[in-house]
């Protein structure tokens, strides 16, 4: 507990330094996918690795959590099946059960291990796991898009009604 406590995210970065934060970690992800396209494991672990030490830095459990994910998925291609799956657990306990895209692709990491394992009915409750969980979270931004649409339609047609009540010629102007 106290190790996540650490991971608490600083209070003085805006929404900015986020933007930026959270994009140089997709670049650095996608540099290691690259490296490890083109045949280079050890390049996309690094990469990887610096990923992992710029969430630490960060101190946001999610940006670890989905570092560690990254980390494990490179040890299951490379056939380190134990080592990724005990990463894969850290990235887990990273996110201590938030639903989100990253809890999905964790399940579905752990699913493929169990794949690689022979363990197939494991695999495939990880991955039923995975896809119930993205579309509860499409279900939510569907209701919050909604929500949104209704509260801008609204919004507009209130506008739209006070605009012609205002710009209506009155009685006197009609005389």
């Amino acid at each position: 507990l106290a190790k996540i406590d650490s991971l608490r995210p600083k209070p003085n970065m805006d929404g900015l330094e986020w933007r930026i934060s959270e994009g140089l970690l997709a670049t650095l992800f996608s540099l290691a996918q690259a490296y490890f396209s083109q045949g280079s494991p050890r390049a996309a672990e690094y990469f990887i690795e610096q990923a992992h030490n710029l969430a630490g830095s960060l101190h946001s459990p999610v940006m670890v959590s989905r570092a560690l994910a990254k980390k494990g998925e490179l040890q299951l291609h490379l056939d380190q099946l134990e080592g990724g799956h005990q990463t894969l657990m850290k990235a887990a306990e990273m996110l201590m059960d938030m639903p989100g895209p990253d809890a999905a692709d964790i399940r579905r990491l752990k699913g493929d291990y169990n794949l690689l394992n022979e363990s197939d009915r494991d695999a495939g409750a990880l991955y039923s796991e995975a896809v119930d969980i993205l579309e509860e979270l499409d279900k939510m931004f569907s209701a919050i898009d909604g929500q949104g649409v209704r509260y801008v339609l609204n919004r507009l047609f209130t506008e739209y009604l006070w605009n012609q009540l205002l710009t209506r010629p009155s009685s006197d102007d009609l005389a």
